[in-house]
């Protein structure tokens, strides 16, 4: 992904550019004809590129403009890739289901509907590494289409798909007999208590808000897999 912010001002010097991402660096201001802090914005800006895989670019002619961009990748990359891995892993240190014993061709499948891709790599990680199959779809086109196929014991579903409202796929999969037995977890980033019942009567078992808590996640699924005792 590519964001570009630009202008058509005074423009940079050659010499003065590298020093922007330098913290509290003096550039020349042409028109004014002095020097001028930078302050932490770039340099911030910068090191968050880095983090999640990216980098920033300037281009800047004097007396034309300046344009930044950051660049980022489509996938969780780098130390966020890391990170991920590593929460993963921390939280599987203190959490264990029955589930870590099966054979994953016999394991339990969990359908996970989420857009969002640092929460879907996530969420994938850590479920595929307590024992369970994990089928990972972005919206709800792909959801059906993965239910002519599969047959999961649990769907997480995130409320805010690209292509429709969560909860109306949830309204519809409790209209079909063929799918009214599975375990339904909504996941949201709305927190308040009128979004969790708005949730519930839409039809899921569950509610869990974002950020996800993965060890409440665990449970939840474990429950509906009919590894623990509601």
């Amino acid at each position: 992904l590519r964001f570009t912010v630009w202008d058509t001002g005074i423009g940079i010097l050659y010499e003065d550019q590298c020093r922007l991402f330098q913290p509290y660096s003096q550039v020349l201001n042409i028109a004014a004809g002095c020097h001028e802090g930078t302050g932490l914005g770039l340099v911030l800006t910068q090191k968050l590129a880095e983090i999640h895989g990216g980098y920033l670019e300037l281009e800047s002619i004097p007396n034309q403009g300046s344009r930044f961009s950051i660049l980022l990748p489509l996938k969780p990359m780098g130390k966020v890739l890391a990170a991920i891995e590593t929460t993963a892993e921390n939280d599987l240190e203190v959490v264990s289901y029955p589930c870590s014993n099966y054979n994953m061709t016999l394991s339990p499948v969990v359908l996970l509907v989420e857009d969002d891709l640092a929460n879907g790599e996530l969420m994938g990680i850590y479920l595929r590494r307590l024992g369970y199959q994990v089928i990972w779809v972005k919206n709800g086109v792909e959801m059906w289409n993965s239910l002519r196929e599969i047959e999961p014991r649990v769907i997480l579903m995130d409320v805010s798909l690209p292509d429709i409202n969560g909860l109306i796929l949830v309204q519809q999969l409790r209209e079909n007999p063929k799918y009214q037995h599975i375990g339904i977890i909504a996941q949201t980033a709305r927190a308040m208590k009128e979004d969790r019942e708005i949730c519930l009567a839409a039809g899921v078992n569950e509610y869990i808000s974002k950020p996800i808590d993965l060890q409440v996640l665990a449970g939840l699924v474990a429950r509906y897999c009919g590894f623990v005792d509601f």
